[in-house]
């Protein structure tokens, strides 16, 4: 027979809280990404927008140039961005040149 100690069952609690507010946190953005559909893009859009591979708008996101939210996981992330935050991508690139 194994028998658990307190602790353990304090540890499990606070991880399980901690997955069920990060899944919370997702469930509203998706709440709020299906609201404004229209209004958001995914990297291939964003890269078929500004003439730009995939890998160049992935390399934005990552530096933070191009403002992205995460409806994926951390293993397989799924990148939106907003048209405007591409429109300001796209000024600060035209202000650079």
């Amino acid at each position: 027979m194994i028998i658990l100690s307190p602790s353990f069952y304090d540890e499990l609690a606070n991880r399980l809280a901690d997955i069920m507010e990060k899944r919370l946190i997702k469930l509203c953005k998706a709440a709020v990404a299906s609201n404004e559909a229209e209004t958001l893009l995914t990297v291939y859009d964003c890269a078929q927008k500004l003439k730009l591979s995939e890998k160049t708008i992935l390399d934005r996101i990552a530096t933070g140039l191009l403002p992205a939210d995460n409806y994926g996981t951390d293993e397989r992330p799924r990148w939106r961005v907003t048209k405007a935050g591409l429109e300001k991508l796209r000024l600060a690139s035209a202000r650079n040149r």
